[in-house]
């Protein structure tokens, strides 16, 4: 479990979790600091955040 102030990488995300993304994010899904996020973030604002997340974990763990 989290403390309070410790968050997660979001770069290393599971397969599962990729796929429910948007079900977290807007849906408040597997959540328990936040509920929905559907009232201030569009769904196209989620695909933004993230396709950032993703690239940032290409980034992050590719071979340099």
């Amino acid at each position: 479990m989290l403390g309070r102030g410790v968050l997660p990488d979001l770069r290393r995300l599971s397969a599962d979790q990729h796929k429910m993304f948007y079900d977290i994010v807007l849906n408040g899904a597997l959540v328990r600091s936040h509920g929905p996020l559907d009232d201030v973030l569009s769904r196209s604002d989620a695909e933004a955040i993230h396709a950032y997340i993703v690239d940032e974990a290409w980034k992050a763990y590719a071979p340099h």
